[in-house]
């Protein structure tokens, strides 16, 4: 029998269940919980729930800051429905020894359309040729994809695949 059929039945997300990817997930809800510290005592914890995951996230305070960092310090609000990349890394833990651990990355920025600088009012120079704006559709928007989740209800994500996806 593997270990992880014993022990990897959580309800905590940890680094062997991201196995070597990184992923895009987006916040559903935070909340805190008291968890027992390396040293035995209690101590506070923001958790993260995010949409079509099963399992939930306890963050640490390095990960809480550059979470912190990216979307401001309420989390209780300004957290919620943005996007975290959560990655394995290693570790040393009280003890010394060097463990697997998730760790939050920044996300790159979005790309900016690219838009020229047109005076308001100008006519065009003789040698531009102008685009014909007739017969022009918009250009084509990100799938909108819909899945209900008994965990968190109805959930969309624009363009990042199925959160069915998701194996944790």
């Amino acid at each position: 029998m593997d270990m992880n059929e014993i022990y990897g039945n959580s309800d905590w997300l940890k680094a062997v269940d991201l196995a070597g990817k990184e992923w895009t997930l987006r916040i559903a809800a935070t909340s805190v919980a008291t968890m027992k510290g390396w040293d035995g005592q209690p101590k506070k914890q923001i958790v993260l729930k995010f949409f079509g995951a099963q399992k939930q996230l306890g963050l640490n305070r390095i990960n809480a800051k550059r979470i912190e960092k990216m979307y401001g310090r309420n989390w209780e609000q300004d957290w919620i429905g943005k996007e975290v990349r959560l990655y394995e890394s290693e570790a040393p833990n009280a003890k010394g020894n060097t463990v697997p651990c998730i760790r939050v990355r920044e996300l790159p920025p979005a790309p900016t359309p690219f838009a020229p600088h047109v005076l308001p009012n100008a006519a065009p120079h003789p040698s531009v040729i102008m685009p014909q704006t007739t017969g022009l559709s918009a250009p084509p928007q990100p799938p909108i994809i819909e899945s209900e989740n008994p965990a968190f209800g109805l959930s969309r994500t624009f363009g990042m695949g199925a959160v069915d996806d998701i194996p944790f």
